[in-house]
């Protein structure tokens, strides 16, 4: 045996690959890293959209969980006193509940009042709460000292929700305004959060005429009229005058619809009433067929709102808000200049009317958005409200 060749044994041709099935191999790999490589981009794109979505609708998300959180601490303060409602004699014939403060939801179109440059859309909210909301400020050895009242964080504060279309120019930093050249107005869908601050409390002035039922506008005037209320001067004025109070604010911006369904809780009916066969409501929660509850509009006898609306809040309201991307409201905006307010918002005539058109009307609106190409978020949720023990009295 040689025992050199058994040492080194001699390659052989047949070992090594050929060129054929190196072009092969090749052509696989690159296959797979084609394949790969497309995941990674796909992947980085779905990454970086639904990065951009959570950013984009994070504001929205944080005013629609504030919001809720304050319209849940909603109070009326409620008692019982005699009742003389719908009767001429001044001797009472039984007790009733009886409040001063009020709350009260429904078409914005209803509840406010035109405003030039401004216009309000689908439905608002606004009630009293223990929010502890107050803007005095006095004056002590040439300092200022906030909070007067201490640590009285439960004072009582008128507080509302809207959506307003306008302008950001009572909103933004006066210097914009004076660069070279100027920086454009920006209009825009917000969700606007009325703060009326404790020592402007205006609930007081206006006292329940239970017997006038002409005169609803009068029971709104603490959050409509000018000294304090949603269209407070102060609110639109761009200088911003020192001291001035403002009761309004822009809480998250591009915030087109804004539904408020007042409900009554699962149990409600049948823990509250022997006898169920006079509600209309006996196989739904919806208790305001046309949206609007007021706890201080309970005058018509043949109204069964009056049942259950008369000086108390409803047991739960379902609250629905739709946010759009501002990507794509800057895009329809620099294409539709000429637009007073963009066409695939909700209009102030038939949109978000009546209760069991509901589900057809939100459709339409998420289709709307969808003709024209612009994302959007629906948030929505069941608001258990803290004093909503529904009761017949």
């Amino acid at each position: 045996m040689n025992s050199r060749s058994t040492r080194h044994p001699r390659r052989t041709a047949d070992a090594a690959f050929s060129l054929i099935e190196l072009m092969v191999s090749v052509a696989v790999l690159s296959l797979l890293m084609v394949l790969v490589f497309q995941m990674l981009d796909e992947t980085q794109k779905t990454w970086s959209r639904a990065k951009g979505m959570i950013s984009s609708f994070k504001d929205a998300r944080d005013g629609f969980e504030a919001m809720n959180r304050n319209v849940s601490q909603s109070t009326l303060n409620t008692y019982i006193g005699y009742d003389t409602v719908g009767t001429t004699s001044s001797v009472p014939k039984k007790f009733a509940r009886k409040s001063e403060l009020h709350f009260v939801c429904g078409p914005a179109s209803e509840l406010l009042e035109a405003k030039e440059g401004r216009t309000r859309l689908t439905h608002a909210v606004f009630f009293q709460a223990p929010l502890g909301y107050q803007t005095i400020e006095t004056r002590s050895n040439q300092s200022v000292r906030k909070d007067p009242f201490g640590e009285l964080d439960s004072l009582l504060n008128g507080w509302g929700y809207f959506v307003e279309y306008g302008s950001d120019e009572a909103d933004r930093p006066q210097f914009l305004s004076t660069l070279s050249p100027p920086v454009a107005t920006r209009s825009r869908f917000r969700l606007m959060e009325f703060r009326q601050p404790a020592e402007a409390t205006t609930i007081y002035q206006y006292k329940l005429e239970e017997n006038r039922p002409t005169q609803d506008e009068k029971i709104w005037e603490w959050f409509r009229s000018r000294k304090f209320g949603v269209d407070h001067p102060p609110n639109y004025d761009p200088q911003g005058s020192p001291g001035a109070i403002r009761t309004t604010r822009a809480l998250a911006d591009n915030i087109i619809a804004l539904i408020i369904s007042p409900r009554l809780a699962e149990n409600d009916i049948s823990s509250n009433s022997e006898n169920t066969s006079d509600f209309r409501f006996r196989e739904a929660t919806d208790i305001s067929p046309d949206y609007i509850y007021d706890s201080r509009r309970f005058h018509s006898k043949t109204d069964d709102r009056a049942t259950y609306s008369r000086h108390q809040v409803p047991p739960v309201l379902r609250v629905t808000m739709v946010a759009i991307d501002e990507v794509d409201a800057y895009r329809y905006s620099a294409q539709n200049p000429g637009d007073a307010v963009p066409k695939y918002a909700p209009t102030e005539t038939d949109w978000f009317k009546e209760v069991k058109s509901y589900g057809k009307d939100l459709q339409r609106l998420t289709d709307s958005l969808n003709k024209v190409g612009i994302r959007h978020r629906v948030f929505t949720s069941n608001i258990r409200m803290r004093e909503g023990n529904f009761q017949r009295l």
